[in-house]
């Protein structure tokens, strides 16, 4: 059967801030549909109003937390990256210190999603193989070397942190990878001549 009232209903909606007579501020969610008669003359309006400050607020919330993370990891000299699970495992994102760190740009790790791993030193990519093969994230600091584009070898800190849904379920995991060449070959250094004192 058709639908008699069909372009006799018109809609409109729109969220706005709302004054309550104590002075109080809210957002509300305002929705107005006019009724027309079949001529298109107005026969009646109906309107209402959803009080939606909580959500509001939670999105904002969200927004500015996002909205700090995005700027402490794009001008970090970190590498953070993000990694999804969702059957299988998907690169989200990456910062732009990519490139400083790797010579790799952040395209490069999107079109390539076993690049990390291809980075690893070959003396070191045992270790790094079991633990992620097996989704099994490490808890303590990974420290291996990583082989950059240009073929320089540098020392990699990663601290990689699991999370986690409501129903306790992994969903993704956040890495952090820091350059620690100088400290690495320092400390390197100190013990070659400690042995050599000995």
């Amino acid at each position: 059967m058709r639908d008699v009232t069909a372009g006799l209903v018109d809609a409109y909606r729109m969220r706005k801030r709302y004054l309550r007579p104590d002075g109080t501020e809210v957002w509300g969610d305002l929705s107005v549909g006019c009724v027309r008669n079949p001529d298109r003359s107005v026969r009646y309006f109906v309107s209402q109003i959803l009080d939606i400050t909580d959500r509001v607020v939670i999105e904002n919330d969200l927004a500015e937390s996002e909205r700090r993370f995005r700027l402490l990891a794009e001008n970090g000299h970190d590498l953070i990256l993000l990694w999804r699970w969702n059957g299988k495992t998907t690169l989200e994102y990456v910062s732009p210190s990519a490139e400083a760190i790797t010579g790799y740009r952040v395209d490069e790790f999107f079109s390539n999603p076993k690049l990390l791993s291809l980075l690893v030193h070959p003396e070191d990519a045992k270790a790094w193989n079991d633990g992620w093969g097996k989704h099994n994230i490490p808890q303590e600091n990974i420290f291996c070397r990583w082989i950059r584009k240009d073929g320089r070898v540098i020392w990699i800190e990663q601290h990689n942190i699991p999370v986690y849904d409501e129903h306790g379920q992994m969903t993704a995991v956040e890495g952090n990878g820091r350059d620690i060449t100088e400290r690495a070959e320092a400390e390197l250094a100190l013990r070659k001549s400690e042995a050599l004192y000995r």
